[in-house]
């Protein structure tokens, strides 16, 4: 435990958009509105700061790991 509630609410919705963008074929204002953000501003913003990186930046580690 340790996580307060709104942390781990956090990290699992961001964990979510991650498996969406590995699935591929929506872009982050499909994630965004699928997971509940206001727009996809919010979403990017969010994501980073979770993930350490942008969802683009993200995108783009992905591709390089399939490659």
């Amino acid at each position: 435990m340790g996580t307060p509630p709104a942390r781990w609410r956090a990290a699992r919705i961001i964990e979510r958009a991650c498996e969406l963008m590995l699935r591929g074929g929506l872009v982050d204002k499909q994630i965004a509105d699928r997971l509940g953000f206001s727009d996809e501003f919010h979403f990017s913003r969010k994501f980073k700061q979770v993930i350490g990186q942008s969802p683009r930046q993200f995108r783009r580690s992905l591709s390089r790991s399939r490659a």
